[in-house]
């Protein structure tokens, strides 16, 4: 007897529901079926509204010992703690058995949910992020043995990749791209465009400091979720709002000091070595290379084998300006010599051109490196670790001497097989060509 099929899509805020919601009405017309989970009260109300299949998983903080050490056990939860990094770093220092006992209770109304489904084949599909949220449905899809399908954008405008029970870089391979693409087509206009690539739902996190506090939209949200979290007992997932808000208010203080450090051009004679910082607080980071997460300390220790007469030039993600301790990079910058900090206007590819070399963690500096044809060392976990021509280092090995020549055709192959791991389409944008491509993207999952 055939199972009958559904998609679950997870929504952890009102925004991804609404793209959702198009998506589930888009799949419909295809003959496939749906199911929004929701962690938000404004997301339950709009999918009731508009009569949408869903489940509500409620973010109640359960203190029944029993329960909790069964579900540790019956999960192997053995280092918890790393499970949950991301969470507990992503708005600043918070109460870490608060969000553990919310990311447990997420488990059981999740395992509920898995129950009974038992009998129809589920095709799970969310945005890779490290919250309790995307996690307890990724553990509950593993124990249950369902498919976890994260989407995250890709290095390619308006396309993203697919990696499947693993949130690590082992993207899926998209069949039904056709093996004769001209990639050095593809590539040289990135190469020729010299611009980042942003996602239109990350765009308003490339703002300037002082705009992304002045924003009204920005500043009508933030009072409109007080009031509905404390007088309407609205629940939200991402319900850290005083502190979200004050990392806004940290990021200006912090702008406004370094403001000062900044270099607005690029000194051509010298010979220097690009690092590139990341956001501090994203899943590259707390997900895939907690190593790392202290930026500052790689720093220091990059400057130690860098050559004295040889600088580091340091800038800041541009989706994140200001994320910097201004006193961090005053450490660094007033004890060594030969490290500048950017401007975080400056384009990548100006500092790329007379580079001796970019290290990374696994910055998407790390392609246009590639691109431009620059020897790259790579610390962390990314999709180009492991190429013959890229150098995979730690501080005990790395050695900014002996770097290794790229292979063009192996860096074409590359690219291609990069490319043919992508698909069509961006996250929670609800244009009527990206829903119909985003739709036709996943309808053939499994």
């Amino acid at each position: 007897m055939k199972k009958n099929s559904i998609f679950l899509f997870s929504s952890q805020s009102l925004y991804q529901t609404k793209f959702w919601i198009d998506i589930s009405i888009k799949l419909k017309f295809l003959k496939k079926e749906s199911l929004i989970i929701c962690f938000d009260t404004e997301s339950q109300n709009l999918l009731l509204q508009k009569n949408v299949k869903h489940v509500f998983i409620k973010s109640k903080i359960n203190d029944d010992k029993n329960i909790l050490q069964e579900i540790f056990k019956r999960y192997n939860f053995i280092n918890y703690k790393t499970v949950l990094k991301h969470e507990e770093i992503f708005y600043g220092k918070r109460n870490y058995f608060k969000i553990l006992k919310k990311f447990l209770t997420y488990i059981t109304q999740i395992e509920d949910l898995f129950l009974s489904l038992k009998n129809t084949r589920i095709t799970l599909i969310q945005e890779l992020s490290g919250f309790s949220s995307s996690l307890s449905l990724y553990y509950v899809s593993k124990k249950f043995k369902r498919n976890n399908y994260f989407i995250e954008p890709s290095f390619f405008d308006e396309r993203f990749h697919i990696t499947l029970n693993t949130l690590m870089c082992n993207p899926i391979t998209n069949n039904k791209i056709s093996k004769n693409i001209n990639i050095l087509q593809i590539v040289n206009k990135i190469k020729s465009l010299k611009k980042i690539i942003i996602p239109k739902k990350d765009v308003s996190h490339f703002l300037n400091p002082f705009y992304k506090i002045l924003n009204f939209i920005n500043i009508i949200r933030f009072f409109e979720k007080i009031f509905k979290k404390f007088f309407l007992n609205i629940q939200y997932d991402f319900d850290e709002i005083f502190k979200y808000s004050f990392s806004f208010l940290k990021n200006l203080i912090n702008y406004f000091f370094l403001y000062f450090f900044y270099s607005r051009r690029i000194n051509k004679n010298r010979v220097y070595h690009y690092f590139p910082l990341h956001v501090p607080n994203d899943f590259a980071l707390t997900l895939r290379s907690p190593t790392y997460l202290n930026q500052i300390n790689l720093i220091k220790g990059l400057l130690k084998k860098i050559p004295k007469h040889e600088f580091l030039y340091i800038k800041e993600h541009p989706a994140r300006i200001g994320a910097l301790s201004f006193i961090d990079a005053f450490s660094v910058l007033s004890k060594y010599k030969n490290i500048e900090i950017l401007h975080p206007s400056i384009n990548s590819y100006e500092i790329l051109e007379n580079c001796k070399s970019v290290i990374t963690i696994n910055s998407k500096t790390g392609y246009e490196a590639l691109i431009m044809n620059k020897p790259l060392f790579v610390f962390g976990e990314s999709y180009y670790k492991n190429l013959d021509f890229v150098s995979y280092c730690n501080l005990n090995n790395i050695n900014l001497n002996q770097t290794k020549n790229i292979i063009h055709k192996k860096l074409n192959n590359f690219f291609k097989k990069l490319y043919c791991q992508t698909f069509y389409g961006q996250l929670y944008y609800s244009g009527k060509t990206n829903i119909n491509n985003f739709a036709k993207s996943i309808y053939n999952l499994k």
